[in-house]
This record gives structure tokens, sequence and C-alpha cells, in this order.
């Protein structure tokens, strides 16, 4: 048997040593260095920037395009200060005692058992007529062509009673007289009685007014037929008479 002769070395032998040299010093080379291995799975990160775009010219808003009109605050009017009411004096009746008299006491208005008020004779009175024109010219003459005269109402006589004296108006001392206007019907009572002036005193007033409704009258004659008057009648309250 022949020894193995290694034929291959002189031929192949240097470039296979030098290759595995080669391959050595990179092997080391690499393993002198650190070396990382990343994650491939890590997605990649992507730098973001905020770019600015070009300024353009900013459009008006509504507000500022057309500002709202300004209102004026609505100013209510202040009311004028209301002047006080100063009320006129009361006309003071002539009949009003004044203070210097002395006043009654109650006492001694009592005592005289018999006052009363006094019906003064009335005056002129007024015929209201009730007839007017040719028909009433024609009854102003009898037959024979005369003239005929009216006559003016009257109170019947025995048929006027005094007013009474209210008893307040007594105690107090009020006196007065009071003037009524009476308007005479063409049967003799009386219609309407007013106050055309008065005494002073409501009290008495009324007192008066009572009593001469009650009154009877001679009416007013335009020549035969009786007819509607007024008459003025004073009444005096005096607490003196007896």
């Amino acid at each position: 048997m022949k020894p193995f002769v290694n034929r291959l070395t002189p031929r192949y032998g240097i470039p296979v040593v030098l290759s595995l040299l080669i391959h050595g010093l990179i092997v080391g080379a690499l393993a002198a260095v650190p070396f990382e291995l990343k994650d491939m799975t890590e997605p990649p990160t992507i730098a973001v920037a905020l770019v600015e775009p070009a300024s353009s010219p900013a459009e008006p808003s509504p507000a500022q395009a057309a500002p709202p009109p300004r209102i004026q605050p609505v100013r209510k009017p202040v009311p004028s200060p209301i002047k006080p009411v100063t009320a006129a004096p009361a006309d003071v009746p002539d009949s009003v005692p004044s203070p210097d008299e002395p006043t009654l006491s109650s006492a001694e208005v009592l005592v005289p058992p018999s006052l009363s008020a006094k019906v003064m004779p009335p005056p002129v009175s007024r015929p209201l007529p009730s007839m007017a024109g040719p028909e009433r010219e024609s009854l102003l003459k009898d037959p024979t062509g005369k003239s005929i005269s009216i006559s003016q109402a009257r109170a019947r006589e025995g048929a006027t009673p005094a007013p009474e004296y209210p008893l307040v108006a007594r105690e107090a001392g009020w006196e007065g007289t009071v003037v009524l206007q009476v308007e005479v019907l063409p049967d003799g009572t009386a219609g309407a009685v007013t106050v055309y002036r008065s005494s002073g005193y409501p009290v008495l007033d009324q007192a008066a007014v009572k009593a001469v409704k009650a009154w009877r009258f001679v009416p007013a004659m335009d020549g035969n037929f009786p007819i509607r008057s007024s008459v003025r009648i004073p009444v005096k309250f005096d607490l003196k008479s007896s």
C-alpha cells in the first residue's frame, strides 16, 4: 500500500489558508464592534412639523363688517311734582254767632218751654206762567176787553205750622235765618222746596224744609185760573223768642 500523498497542498493549500484567515479577521472585527439588533417590527418614527400657511387677508366678520346700532336707553319721563291742593276757605254764613256772644248752657235753653221758630212774612212771589202766546193773552182779558190781574201765591192762614227747633241746635245755642224757595202748585200744595240761603247750620235748614213741605198755600191766580208759581219764605230760628 502506497502512502497518502497530499497533492492538493501545494496547489490549494495556500489560498484556503488565506481565505480562512481573512474570514477569521472579519469575524473577530465584527465581534469586537458592539452590534445591536433592532426590532424590525417597530414602526418607523415619523417627524411632523407644523408649517403655517401663507397669510391671507382675513375676511371681516359680520360683527366687524357692520357694527350693530347703539341702542339709546329709553328715559322715562319724570313726573312733575304734584302741587298740594289748597282747599278754598268755606264761606262763613252771616248768621254764625261770634265768639264774644255768650252761649246758653243746656239748662238755660230748656227753661223756656215754648221755644219755636218764627215764620216771617213772605216777600213778593214770582208766578210761573203755565201758558204762553195768544192763548195766555186772551185769558188776561175779560169779555169786555179789560185786562185781568194776576194774584200772587201766599201761605194759607192756619195751615203753616212752625218748624220744631232741633234739640242739638238748642243745646249748642245755634240761631239763624234760612230762606226757602218754595214751588206752589195750582192745588195749593208745596212742590219742590230748596234752600235759597242757608242759616249756616244744616240741621236748622233741614228742619225748615221739613216743616214748609207740609204747608198749604193759596195758589197764584191768572184771572180765574190757578197757576203754578214760586215764592221765597224766610224762617228764623231764635232761642230768645218765647
